[in-house]
C-alpha cells in the first residue's frame, strides 16, 4: 500500500508538489525544534509548525519573534524561504538538469504544475530546461546584487558590524525577492524608516519578484534579442523593449502593476499624512519614502517601516485590499493575483438608471437606481454557460409633481413608501443560464440568444425578494425567405417574460 501511494504521487505532478511542500514544512518544523535552533525557551510544536509553514509558503506571518531563534534557527528559516519561494519542483528539476543534462516528459509535467503558466502562450514552444536554468540565474543574480547593496549600506551606515551586515543583507535580500516579508529585527524595518538606500532597493526587489518569472523572462528575451528563451540562439543585438510585442499576459500584469504602484503610495499618503501615530511626526522626505514603501509592500512582501497598529481604519481597509489583490500569477506573492483582479474589473458593470413611471394622469413617480455587479461564467458546452455573480443596488423614489406643484402618488405607491421608505439598498445574488448560437455578438444575422436569470435580494438588504426572467432573441435573414429582397436584410425577434 505504501509503495502504491509513492508511485501514485510521483505520477501525479500536482500531488507530488503538495507532497514535497508538506515534507519541507514537516522537515522545517522538526529542525526548528532542535535545541540548537533557539535561544532560551523552546518554542511549542504549534509555533514551530506555524513558523515553518509561513517561511515555506513565503507568507510572512509569525507567532514568534524571529530573534527568539538562534543563528542556526534563522538559517533554517532562510533556507525554507529560499526553497519555498523558488519552488521545490523547479529546484528538483534544475538539479536533475545539472546532473544529467536532460529533462524528460515527466520532469516537464512537474515543472509545469509548479509554475502553472508555461503553456499560456507567454512561454509556449520553449526549452523548459533553459527556463529553469534562467529562473535560477535570475534568482541568484537579483539576490546577490541586492545583498551587496544592503551590505554596503548596513556596514557603512553603522547599523551593524561587518559580519552581521553581511548576514543581515543576505537574509533580507532573499526575503525581499521571494516576497516573504520576514525580517531579522523585532520591529521589521521600522529602524530604517528614513533610509532610502535600504528601502528603495528592497522595494525594487520585491516588486520585481512580484512580476513573476514568465514576465521577467519574456522581457529579457526581447531585450537580449534572442529568438527563444532558454536556447543558445543567435544574438541579434540589443533589442528595444516594445510592449506591443508582449503577450497579453505580460501586458496585463505590467500595466496593472505599474498602475497600483502609483495608486498605492498616493492613497496611503493621503490617508495617513496627518496621522500622529504614523506619518504625522515625520518630515516630508520621510513621509514620501514611507508612503512609497507601505503603498507597495502589502501586495508582495509585507514588510513594515511604521507601526501597523497605528493605521486608521480606512487605511487598513485599503492595505487589506492591496493584500487581497496580490501580484503576478507566477510570483510568490499572495492574494488572488493581479490578472484575476483585472478580469474582475473587466467583468464588473456599473449603472445609473432613471425611470419616469406614469401611473395615471397627474399621478406618477421617478425611480433613480445606481449600482454595480460582478458576474462569472462557467462554460458547459460550446454555446451554453452557467453564470453567477454578486451585485449591489440603491433605489430612490421621487414622487411626480403636477402643474400646481402638488405631489401626486397612487394609493399603492403611497402605501409602499409608508411601509418601506423612499430609499432602499439591496444586495443581490445573481444566477443564470444562457445559450448563444449567434454568428457574432454585434450585428448578428442568424442564430439565437437565450438567457434565464434568477436573482435573490438577500440578507442585509432593505428589501428582500427574488425575481426571475427569461429572454429569447432570434435572427433571420429576410432575403432567404422573400425573393427580391437583399440577403443583408435581417429580422430580429425578441421576447421577454419576467
Amino acid at each position: 500500500m505504501t509503495k502504491w501511494r509513492l508511485i501514485s504521487a510521483s505520477e501525479n505532478p500536482a500531488r507530488l508538489v503538495l507532497t514535497a511542500f508538506t515534507a519541507l514544512i514537516v522537515a522545517g518544523t522538526a529542525l526548528l525544534r532542535i535545541p540548537a535552533a533557539f535561544d532560551g525557551t523552546q518554542p511549542s510544536l504549534l509555533d514551530s509548525l506555524f513558523t515553518s509553514t509561513s517561511a515555506t509558503t513565503v507568507t510572512g506571518l509569525a507567532t514568534l519573534n524571529i530573534s527568539e531563534f538562534s543563528a542556526l534557527g534563522e538559517v533554517i528559516i532562510l533556507i525554507l524561504i529560499q526553497v519555498g519561494g523558488f519552488g521545490i519542483m523547479a529546484l528538483g528539476a534544475i538539479l536533475s538538469v545539472v546532473a544529467s543534462h536532460r529533462m524528460g516528459l515527466h520532469q516537464r509535467k512537474l515543472a509545469t504544475a509548479e509554475f502553472g503558466t508555461l503553456d499560456n502562450g507567454v512561454l509556449a514552444e520553449i526549452d523548459l530546461r533553459g527556463i529553469l536554468r534562467r529562473v535560477a540565474e535570475i534568482t541568484i543574480s537579483v539576490e546577490l546584487v541586492l545583498g551587496f547593496i544592503l551590505f554596503l549600506r548596513l556596514w557603512t551606515g553603522g547599523y551593524e558590524n561587518f559580519a552581521r551586515s553581511l548576514y543581515s543583507a543576505l537574509f533580507h535580500s532573499i526575503s525581499s525577492f521571494n516576497n516573504a516579508g520576514i525580517s531579522l529585527y523585532s520591529d521589521s524595518l521600522e529602524r530604517f524608516s528614513g533610509d532610502p538606500f535600504l528601502l528603495i532597493p528592497m522595494s525594487a526587489a520585491f516588486i520585481l519578484g512580484g512580476f513573476g518569472f514568465p514576465i521577467i523572462i519574456e522581457v529579457l528575451r526581447q531585450v537580449r534579442g534572442t529568438a527563444t528563451v532558454g536556447v543558445r540562439a543567435r544574438r541579434r543585438g540589443l533589442a528595444r523593449i516594445d510592449p506591443k510585442r508582449w503577450s497579453l499576459h505580460a501586458k496585463i500584469t505590467v500595466t496593472a502593476t505599474l498602475t497600483l504602484i502609483v495608486i498605492g503610495p498616493l492613497v496611503f499618503a493621503a490617508l495617513e499624512w496627518a496621522n500622529p501615530s504614523t506619518l504625522g511626526p515625520l518630515d516630508i522626505g520621510e513621509k514620501l519614502l514611507t508612503s512609497w514603501f507601505q503603498g507597495t509592500t502589502p501586495r508582495t512582501a509585507g514588510f513594515s517601516t511604521i507601526d501597523i497598529g497605528g493605521l486608521q481604519e480606512p487605511t487598513l481597509l485599503f492595505v487589506t485590499t492591496l493584500m487581497f489583490i496580490g501580484a503576478g500569477p507566477a510570483s510568490t506573492s499572495g492574494g488572488i493575483k493581479i490578472t484575476t483582479f483585472v478580469v474582475l474589473l473587466l467583468t464588473a458593470r456599473a449603472f445609473y438608471r432613471n425611470t419616469d413611471q406614469l401611473i395615471r394622469i397627474g399621478s406618477g413617480f421617478d425611480l433613480n437606481s445606481v449600482g454595480g455587479a460582478v458576474t462569472f461564467g462557467l462554460p458547459i458546452t460550446e454555446y451554453s454557460q452557467l453564470r453567477a455573480g454578486l451585485g449591489v443596488e440603491r433605489n430612490e423614489i421621487n414622487s411626480a409633481v403636477n402643474r400646481n406643484g402638488e405631489q401626486r402618488l397612487s394609493d399603492e405607491l403611497a402605501e409602499f413608501i409608508d411601509e418601506n421608505g423612499k430609499e432602499a439598498t439591496t444586495y443581490e445574488l445573481q444566477t443564470g443560464w444562457s445559450r448563444d448560437t449567434r454568428n457574432r455578438t454585434f450585428f448578428a444575422t442568424r442564430g439565437t440568444n437565450t438567457e434565464f436569470q434568477f436573482n435573490i435580494k438577500g440578507p442585509g438588504s432593505d428589501l428582500e425578494y427574488y425575481d426571475t426572467s427569461l429572454e429569447h432573441e432570434r435572427y433571420f435573414r429576410v432575403g432567404a425567405w422573400v425573393p427580391g429582397l437583399s440577403d443583408k436584410m435581417v429580422l430580429s425577434m425578441d421576447g421577454r417574460v419576467a
